[in-house]
């Protein structure tokens, strides 16, 4: 009874202390240190469970996201990326309970490499979320609540590079990123989608037509200047553009 009591008593713990106190609780015995490890959560990106803990927060994981980024690649931190992301903190945080750390995941890779103009790693990201077929989408509406966050960062930051050339490729890189998350979901199953059809066939024709204006924008040379933009980089983009459109099937 007495084992109950102290397992029922680690887990209102577990709930209620702060997040900076686990490495506390660890020294306490083998089992705490079990108990209270942390990293289980950040290995298998339980981000939702890891925001539960008292005292951890939405700017907390985006930079353990940040920092796994940053690692792959050994880039340097680069500060306004988070900066810019926490003005959605509440997308972020549905995004996060939602299990949709994806969008957040392949959006800050996305930034980091067209920041550092790395058109290899850019196609090899592209691809590998074409080709990935796990991706979780959980509550349809709280999943459409995080495709907002790359909307908004689309609209609202990236305007004010120092460089018109950069800036275009920003545009291209995120655009493609929310084109190829879409076109997925497309593929879900049809109750999920019927669930919310007329929010789906909206989606799916904004898709479609935006997807016109960017291979227009591209055929009128916009991305031209191979001393800017890589040729074989914007072919790729291209070819996997024209494979993005959504058969109108929801109509």
């Amino acid at each position: 009874m007495s084992l109950l009591l102290n397992d029922d008593i680690l887990d209102y713990l577990k709930c209620h202390l702060d997040i900076n106190d686990y490495d506390k609780m660890k020294k306490v015995s083998v089992k705490h240190r079990y108990l209270f490890d942390l990293k289980p959560l950040l290995f298998n990106k339980y981000y939702d469970k890891l925001l539960n803990i008292q005292g951890s927060s939405v700017e907390m994981i985006l930079k353990i996201i940040d920092y796994n980024v940053r690692k792959k690649y050994k880039f340097k931190k680069n500060k306004t990326i988070i900066k810019k992301l926490l003005k959605y903190s509440n997308y972020i945080e549905i995004s996060i309970n939602n299990n949709n750390i994806f969008i957040i995941e392949y959006l800050i890779d996305i930034l980091y490499n067209t920041s550092k103009k790395k058109y290899e790693n850019l196609k090899n990201i592209i691809i590998e979320l074409y080709n990935n077929d796990k991706l979780y989408y959980g509550d349809i509406g709280d999943f459409c609540a995080s495709l907002t966050i790359i909307t908004k960062y689309f609209k609202n930051d990236l305007d004010n590079y120092y460089n018109e050339y950069l800036e275009l490729l920003y545009k291209l890189n995120v655009g493609i990123l929310l084109f190829i998350i879409v076109k997925k979901f497309s593929g879900c199953a049809d109750n999920i989608i019927n669930t919310y059809r007329p929010s789906c066939i909206n989606l799916f024709n904004t898709q479609n037509m935006k997807l016109d204006e960017y291979l227009e924008i591209i055929y009128q040379g916009v991305y031209a200047d191979e001393k800017y933009f890589k040729k074989y980089y914007i072919d790729i983009i291209v070819n996997l553009m024209k494979e993005l459109y959504i058969p109108q099937i929801y109509e």
